[in-house]
């Protein structure tokens, strides 16, 4: 067909009124900032209703054709194209980064859904149509649209966007563009401002001046410049929206139960404390109990949510509530509790599980929650350097969820059980790996995050062992996930490690650029200065200068270790720190 603007103009259409008429039902395709086609669009149809939370517009282009469509959650309609290939994967990039980089916590009930995606045809110039839908460049309107989804916040018609994202964060440019811009200045009448990579912004505003187009070109180098162009003021609006005392202590319960159950989705942590300190401020000094019991559970999220960031967020003086709660919820709260001393200090680490472990069933009578506590109390034990008594709770805990039929959900307590098998030179790797480790890997509900970082332990543990060629094969494998996708400590620990098998394999220039890599993606992260440590151990050079940068990051992982050892082998500082550091 012809652009929705001259067929307008030709008022009544020529031809094709039957898709003027439907392209019109559309927001994006309503002239609202035309009045010239306004009166031409009202004889056609009636104004659209809105787009709810999840619609976006795709601009998709396939030779001399170019397709606006309408991508929303739910199924494809009759006869619309679906995805494939690249397309695929940046549906599926969208919504993990989509949940990573919100800047508040999503509707949970959203978040814990796997939504179906699908197209409806709106407008389009040129002839034919799509059979299949393919290309990166969809990424960021997918993206846009499950942030909106999930946030059940609207992205405004009058906005769209055609760019790449990258697992970094980053937002990339895109073919078609020229195609792409015509179609928006030429059919999607009710869009206003178009966002691009910033690499691409000079070249779309030369193209918009060139049609002569109204629409405002928008360059974002990040996904997080995206969100906050899509959704303004998000945190405001959502903290009004929560000012109501009881919707502030429904959002309450909701983030309580988010974090203690836990979802195994990707979420914005940051969102969570984002939304903690939202409900606090709408609650605090009410002294109504369901406004106390808000703040506290409120508190409790904010604490689980910082640890997962990597803050020291100690959560022992919070147990004085724990009694009002069912012995489940009881249970996972004391797990918490452990884990959170675990990840602060030695002392903190004894103190939780002097106070844990007497909870603590013996193994016959220990059902899913208890073995989550086991889990727990596996790594604070690993994190005072008591490996064995971690091998044997963790170990438990990984035959307790066999026994209960839900091997997936062991998959944290295997990592820190690999972790520690390569600590102890006693344990066969191998059987390790034919044993827990496969059947959780083999798991279909074990998510890809999961995964990853089973692969990463396990092959730590061959390094440790002395057998590269095992570790090298797992680390080089992404056939359930992508490590780009995975969090940046687990792919900055695998380059790492990678670096410590390919030494050991006797390949010491493929170490030495895999290292440089690491430090050009990581900067100053402590597994740069971790990676200076194993090539210097390795080459069998003096390791007091990258000793030193270690211990002057003031790392409290490193540090521990380095307290810890010189208590008890003082010459073994360096290997100790090397081979302990948790990832």
């Amino acid at each position: 067909m012809n652009s929705l603007r001259d067929a307008l103009r030709d008022s009544p259409p020529d031809r094709g009124v039957g898709e003027v008429s439907a392209a019109l039902r559309h927001p994006w395709c309503w002239p609202t900032f035309d009045e010239s086609l306004l009166d031409a669009a009202r004889r056609l149809a009636a104004d659209p209703e809105p787009a709810p939370p999840g619609h976006v517009v795709l601009l998709a282009v396939a030779g001399a054709r170019t397709t606006l469509y309408r991508f929303r959650p739910g199924r494809a309609t009759r006869f619309a194209p679906s995805f494939h290939g690249s397309a695929i994967d940046a549906l599926r990039r969208a919504r993990q980064l989509a949940a990573t980089y919100l800047p508040i916590l999503p509707v949970v009930r959203r978040i814990e859904r796997d939504e179906e995606w699908g197209v409806e045809f709106v407008a389009q110039i040129g002839d034919g149509y799509d059979e299949r839908l393919e290309g990166g460049s969809f990424a960021l309107a997918m993206l846009l649209a499950n942030a909106s989804y999930m946030l059940d916040v609207v992205v405004p018609s009058s906005l769209a966007a055609t760019a790449c994202v990258e697992a970094d964060g980053s937002v990339g440019g895109v073919d078609g563009l020229p195609q792409k811009i015509k179609l928006v200045v030429e059919s999607g009448l009710g869009i206003r401002s178009l966002i691009v990579a910033s690499t691409q912004k000079l070249e779309a505003e030369r193209i918009r001046n060139e049609l002569g187009g109204a629409i405002e070109i928008i360059g974002v180098s990040t996904i997080a410049e995206a969100l906050s162009i899509a959704f303004p003021d998000l945190e405001r609006r959502i903290g009004d929206h929560r000012a109501d005392p009881a919707r502030a202590q429904e959002a309450a319960n909701e983030i309580f139960r988010l974090t203690v159950a836990g979802t195994g989705r990707l979420v914005s942590w940051r969102g969570v404390v984002a939304s903690a300190d939202g409900i606090e401020r709408s609650l605090l000094g009410r002294s109504d109990q369901p406004s106390l019991r808000a703040l506290w559970e409120a508190r409790v999220a904010k604490a689980i949510a910082e640890r997962h960031e990597g803050k020291v967020a100690l959560m022992a003086s919070l147990d004085s509530e724990f009694e009002r709660y069912p012995q489940a919820i009881r249970t996972r709260l004391w797990a918490h509790v452990v884990q959170s001393a675990a990840d602060c200090n030695d002392e903190e680490a004894r103190a939780a599980i002097a106070k844990a472990r007497p909870r603590l069933p013996e193994p016959p009578a220990r059902h899913a929650d208890d073995l989550r506590l086991a889990g727990a109390l596996g790594r604070a034990y690993a994190a005072i350097g008591s490996y064995r008594d971690a091998f044997q709770l963790l170990g438990e805990a990984c035959r307790g969820w066999r026994e209960l039929q839900s091997v997936h959900e062991s998959s944290y307590a295997l990592s820190e059980l690999a972790r520690v098998a390569g600590l102890i030179r006693s344990v066969d790797v191998e059987e390790l790996q034919r044993g827990p480790w496969q059947s959780v890997v083999d798991d279909p509900h074990t998510t890809a995050l999961s995964t990853a970082f089973a692969y990463a332990a396990l092959a730590r543990a061959y390094v440790q062992h002395g057998h590269p060629q095992g570790a090298l094969t797992l680390l080089d494998k992404q056939d359930r996930f992508e490590w780009e996708l995975m969090p940046p400590h687990l792919r900055w620990a695998r380059g790492r490690w990678r670096a410590r098998a390919l030494d050991l394999a006797g390949s010491s220039t493929d170490a030495e650029r895999v290292r440089i890599e690491l430090a050009l993606q990581a900067g100053a992260h402590v597994q740069v200065h971790l990676a200076a440590l194993d090539a210097a151990i390795a080459r069998g050079q003096d390791v007091d200068s990258a000793l030193a940068k270690l211990r002057a990051l003031a790392n409290r992982d490193v540090d521990r270790v380095i307290v810890r050892t010189e208590r008890s082998i003082p010459d073994d500082v360096a290997r100790a720190v090397a081979d302990e550091y948790r990832y």
